[in-house]
């Protein structure tokens, strides 16, 4: 840890040649070592670095401040669930981002100082609480506002139910559906195809998550209970 980004003096298990640091922004710094004590004079910005050894494998050194952010005195919050931010307009059943992005607008012109949320992490269909993640690192596919997507052409799904309430069964049916019918459609453009492709490449990880919810659909979402051929990727 290196709080309020100052990188402790570490002393390392083995003899290192070499070490750099590179932040989560792509920043590189450079490490000095001295009897196999390990000291980076700069102050790191908060987030995820990545230290690189000779000889060993990258380790992970967290930059956390000591304290919050201090809000001014009578500062104003504006706190609302994504999946109740619904348009009369264009009513797909459930919030998305572009409403939560609606929000901050209206936070800032109204000087709020900060806009919360329920967490955004994807769910499985049949346990919608994002307090039961699929993944902590996908975005919940549920919340995306398909009219901003590249090659979409139309709205987002109408919803059919209930409408002071939120049914992820009909709401997320329709939503899993749209982006079903948007998979197939951009399959045939290359451009937002090589865009996907470049994701996926930038973000391996998100096609082992992919394979992870294709094969959930199949066989459920305790993998546990998976048949031995059906796991395609071990993690």
């Amino acid at each position: 840890m290196a709080w309020a980004g100052q990188f402790p003096a570490t002393t390392t298990t083995h003899p290192v040649s070499s070490a750099y640091l590179v932040t989560e922004q792509g920043a590189e710094h450079s490490v000095t070592i001295e009897d196999r004590i390990l000291t980076i004079k700069e102050q790191l910005p908060v987030g995820y670095h990545s230290l690189h050894l000779s000889g060993a494998e990258p380790a992970l050194v967290i930059s956390a401040p000591i304290r919050a952010q201090v809000a001014p005195t009578g500062a104003l919050g504006i706190m609302a669930p994504t999946y109740s931010m619904r348009s009369e307009r264009g009513d797909s059943g459930i919030g998305t981002f572009r409403h939560l992005a609606q929000l901050a607008d209206i936070g800032l012109v109204t000087g709020a100082s900060v806009i919360g949320t329920l967490p955004l992490v994807a769910t499985f269909p049949d346990e919608p609480s994002p307090y039961s993640p699929a993944s902590r690192r996908a975005w919940n596919e549920l919340f995306i506002d398909l009219t901003a997507a590249p090659g979409w052409e139309g709205e987002n799904p109408t919803y059919s139910g209930d409408p002071l309430w939120v049914d992820y069964d009909i709401a997320g049916s329709s939503v899993r559906a749209a982006i079903a019918d948007y998979a197939i459609t951009v399959a045939d453009l290359p451009q937002i195809q090589g865009r996907i492709d470049g994701f996926i490449t930038a973000n391996p990880e998100m096609a082992r998550y992919a394979a992870f919810r294709a094969t959930s659909d199949r066989h459920g979402r305790n993998w546990r209970a998976w048949p031995d051929d059906a796991a395609g990727h071990p993690d």
